[in-house]
């Protein structure tokens, strides 16, 4: 079975060679669209186990709407939110579809994606928090502080989130920020971005968007510190970083569909 990291020069190679009859090749993208399948369930169980810990109960049949969403595409199975919504979605004009719970989408755009977009950016994270305790500040350290930043705007991007005018937190560092970024990302996801935290008594996006605004001046107080001299080069990478992720998406937006690099 092909590695899931190998999707994205698959799926490129159709885009270039239009090869939409070449047998082996879609087969071999199907194979790894279920590879894929696979690894974002495995992911969710363990999503679900961090909620049941907390006493909040996810709907039973998730898990098969997730399949959904990712074999048919948000627009016609849409990621559920949350349980408890009896009402049903509109069907496609021209098509019929089985009643049954409302699935609330998360964002405007591709759910699915965009939790492969956070997901990307915590990975990302989890890098530099190691490059950090390295004996040494060597590259490793500058170049992963960039592509967190990278990420960050682009996700801000995808999701929505408010750049400015946010609040925050006290400055911790990356280890510290990814279980309450994950902890919170989960909560849009299960909950809805727009949803109220009763402890809080802020929305699920608001706390989001002040976990990122959080992460961002923690990177920025850490290179201005740690490595001042670095600024430029990591403006230039962060750029660069960006006009990669954008072109990579641009070439799948041709088809109606979405990467995450």
């Amino acid at each position: 079975m092909r590695n899931v990291d190998t999707l994205p020069s698959l799926l490129e190679e159709l885009a270039h060679r239009r090869a939409r009859s070449d047998k082996d090749l879609l087969t071999a993208c199907e194979t790894t669209l279920i590879a894929l399948q696979r690894q974002v369930r495995e992911r969710g169980r363990l999503l679900a186990d961090i909620f049941n810990s907390e006493g909040v109960e996810l709907a039973p049949d998730l898990f098969a709407r997730v399949d959904r969403t990712l074999m048919l595409g948000s627009d016609t199975a849409p990621l559920v939110l949350r349980a408890g919504d009896t009402s049903s979605p509109q069907a496609p004009s021209g098509t019929t579809q089985p009643q049954g719970p409302r699935m609330h989408k998360w964002i405007p755009t591709t759910n699915l994606m965009q939790l492969r977009r956070f997901g990307k950016l915590i990975e990302e994270l989890g890098e530099l928090d190691a490059a950090m305790k390295l004996p040494s500040l060597s590259d490793k350290v500058w170049t992963e502080v960039a592509d967190v930043l990278a990420q960050l705007d682009e996700t801000v991007v995808g999701l929505r989130l408010a750049s400015g005018s946010v609040t925050p937190t006290a400055s911790a560092s990356p280890a510290e920020l990814i279980p309450q970024l994950s902890s919170i990302a989960a909560r849009c996801i299960i909950q809805g971005i727009d949803e109220v935290d009763p402890g809080t008594g802020l929305t699920n996006r608001v706390r989001l968007e002040n976990g990122i605004a959080s992460l961002y001046r923690s990177l920025n107080a850490y290179i201005d510190a740690r490595m001042p001299e670095r600024s430029d080069d990591i403006a230039a990478r962060r750029l660069t970083k960006r006009a990669q992720m954008q072109a990579w998406e641009a070439l799948f937006a041709q088809d109606g569909s979405e990467a995450v690099v």
